[in-house]
């Protein structure tokens, strides 16, 4: 089995009834942190219908009968799939929904009903090969080794990438940043993925286990970089137009006025040379974004306007709700009043930033429709919320499933928009954008998540 620069050995042994029936794959320690979990899901050609069986029949009874006889079902999907592209669930789910006529959701399954043998364990080896760890939940195990597995990633790299690193930059290094080094390894080769990381002031270069992780840490850094480059120009743009408002004492419950500048010059950045623009990790030298600077420059001083307007009415919304929410209100309504509290708190964090401006400034809109919803709770109850959290459960769950390793991808963005706007919607209709409360628009998206995440996951 091959995933990205690393040859994984695969074992098999027919042992019905015992612990190490089945097939195991054996996994580096420097590399554990590549595995690509989703593709283990697939398992091995020769044992994907058994599989399906197994988890056709753990369905429920009314669902199950659609798709008698289950063994042919299984083989049929076992042959239709294309083995090995995206999450298994979802592929499997859109196929059984085209021949059952029923829709099908990754939920209805139940993976821990799969027998043990259908599950592929994981070994995981030091660069001695003596095994540290072994399982049937990769996730798992990865979790429980990443501390150990990080390490021994760091110090493959010190054999073999010293001097890569850098750190105290104000800019990129000369010439072109790769997207990946290959290192080393008993197992073919390890995959390292460098990044410009953004340190506060200034930025560095790292060197990661995860092309997730750089795609992220990338764009953060990238967005840092610009700062420097908009010089006075940038500073200029801030002093005029915060001069006389009180948007500092607004922020002053989530933060001082130096992190509040800092959060400025970030959003401010990002929303006049990345959002809406190809994604950073196209940056990948300092000529790239000087070349990005010029482009978006011109619009530098009306995207800082519509910065501080837009961050000046969301912290009005934000304050005002949590001030309604501080009030004496029925037990009866904990759940909900929690709930649009740790909404309110998460549309608008003290290092706003983070969020990138396509979401801060649909900020004011989704506070006011918090806002709207409180006052529905206060004259209706709660009948209403709790149907409308019933709703959204699934599509929110979908979203977490694959933030760790999608969060980056525009795809994923647009899933997380459109159900914030489902958010909306249920909300306050009349705040909903066009469409925003359309579920098949969602599926849509979803499945565009879903056929973005083919590759490799890590």
């Amino acid at each position: 089995m091959s995933q990205g620069g690393q040859r994984l050995k695969l074992r098999y042994r027919h042992e019905p009834g015992a612990e190490l029936d089945g097939v195991a794959v054996e996994v580096p320690l420097a590399g554990l942190g590549q595995l690509d979990t989703a593709a283990l899901e697939w398992l091995v050609p020769g044992l994907l219908a058994e599989k399906v069986e197994a988890l056709l029949r753990a369905l429920p009874k009314n669902v199950r009968t659609r798709f008698s006889p289950i063994r042919e079902t299984a083989e049929g999907a076992a042959e239709a799939l294309e083995f090995g592209k995206g999450e298994l669930l979802p592929a499997l789910c859109e196929h059984l929904t085209r021949l059952g006529g029923i829709e099908l959701t990754p939920d209805a399954f139940d993976p821990d009903r799969v027998p043990d043998h259908l599950r592929m364990r994981v070994i995981v080896r030091d660069d001695e090969g003596v095994e540290v760890g072994n399982g049937r939940r990769p996730a798992e195990l990865m979790h429980s080794l990443a501390e150990a597995s990080t390490a021994a990633f760091r110090s493959r790299l010190t054999e073999h990438a010293a001097g890569l690193e850098r750190t105290g930059l104000s800019a990129f290094p000369e010439g072109v940043l790769p997207e990946v080094i290959e290192l080393p390894s008993r197992f073919g080769s390890l995959l390292a993925h460098p990044a410009l990381v953004d340190e506060g002031g200034t930025v560095g270069v790292r060197l990661l286990e995860s092309k997730a992780r750089a795609i992220r840490m990338h764009a953060l850094g990238v967005r840092r970089a610009f700062v420097g480059p908009t010089g006075n120009a940038l500073a200029g743009h801030l002093d005029w137009l915060l001069d006389g408002r009180d948007l500092a004492l607004a922020y002053a419950p989530l933060g001082d006025g130096p992190t509040l500048r800092d959060q400025l010059e970030l959003l401010v950045v990002d929303a006049a040379f990345l959002a809406d623009r190809a994604a950073p990790d196209g940056i990948r030298s300092q000529a790239d974004l000087l070349a990005r600077l010029d482009e978006g420059f011109p619009e530098l001083s009306s995207r800082t306007e519509r910065v501080i307007d837009t961050l000046e009415s969301a912290l009005a919304l934000r304050n005002d709700l949590l001030v309604r929410l501080s009030k004496s209100m029925p037990a009866a309504w904990a759940r909900t009043l929690e709930d649009i509290r740790h909404e309110a708190e998460r549309v608008l964090p003290r290092h706003f930033a983070h969020l990138g401006w396509l979401r801060v400034r649909e900020a004011p809109r989704r506070l006011e429709a918090l806002r709207r919803r409180l006052v529905r709770l206060s004259e209706k109850g709660p009948a209403r919320d709790e149907r409308d959290r019933e709703e959204l459960e699934l599509w929110v769950q979908r979203l977490e499933s694959v933030r760790s390793r999608c969060a980056d991808r525009p795809e994923f963005k647009a899933y997380e928009l459109a159900v914030d706007e489902l958010r909306i919607h249920l909300a306050a209709p009349a705040l909903a954008a066009a469409g925003g409360g359309s579920r098949k628009r969602l599926q849509a998206a979803w499945d565009r998540v879903v056929a973005s995440d083919s590759g490799q996951t890590t």
